[in-house]
């Protein structure tokens, strides 16, 4: 019993050194504005939060961002990462 309750604390603590670098790497790409609206979207659709960030951190990593992301480039982005999920969508056509 003790071990389960240590081993969901050192989880715990994991998930949260791991949100506290996602949070410190967000705030270096992304300007203010744009930070702010990530974190809406994070609010409204925790999905959708999820693949913008991993690919930010995929252009990151890569050395394909030169400067820091504005609100306007971030809704390129959502939009693109949102057509491109729409497209995956199942159409039924009926005779």
């Amino acid at each position: 019993m003790e071990e389960t309750n240590e081993n969901q604390l050192e989880e715990a603590r994991k998930r949260k050194l791991i949100e506290l670098k996602t949070k410190q790497l967000l705030l270096q790409v992304l300007d203010n504005t744009a930070y702010e609206r990530l974190m809406n979207v994070k609010i409204a659709n925790e999905d959708l939060y999820t693949q913008i960030v991993n690919l930010l951190l995929y252009l990151y990593q890569n050395g394909q961002l030169k400067k820091r992301i504005g609100e306007n480039e971030l809704k390129n982005l959502l939009s693109r990462v949102l057509s491109k999920k729409e497209d995956n969508k199942i159409k039924f056509v009926r005779k």
